[in-house]
C-alpha cells in the first residue's frame, strides 16, 4: 500500500472521504487482505484511543476551568 492509498483509507476511516470514492474503497477492503488488515488496525487503534481519552476525561476535574480561562483573557 502506497502513501496515497493509506491516506485514502485513513480518510475513509475518519469519515472524510468523498461520497463518490466510498464504493471503490469498500470494494478494495473486501478484495485486498492488506487493505482489510489496515482498516481493522485503524479501527482497533481508534477504539483504544477513545477508551484512553474517555477514562482520562472521566477522571478530570473541570471545576473552575472557565473562571481560570476568563481571568487570562484581555479586558475588553
Amino acid at each position: 500500500m502506497d502513501d496515497e492509498d493509506f491516506d485514502r483509507l485513513q480518510r475513509y476511516h475518519d469519515g472524510a472521504l468523498e461520497p463518490d470514492e466510498i464504493p471503490a474503497v469498500e470494494a478494495r477492503i473486501e478484495s485486498d487482505p492488506e487493505w482489510a488488515e489496515a482498516i481493522r488496525a485503524m479501527r482497533i487503534t481508534g477504539e483504544m484511543v477513545q477508551a484512553e481519552v474517555g477514562e482520562a476525561v472521566a477522571g478530570a476535574h473541570f471545576d473552575g476551568l472557565w473562571a481560570a480561562v476568563e481571568a487570562e483573557l484581555p479586558a475588553g
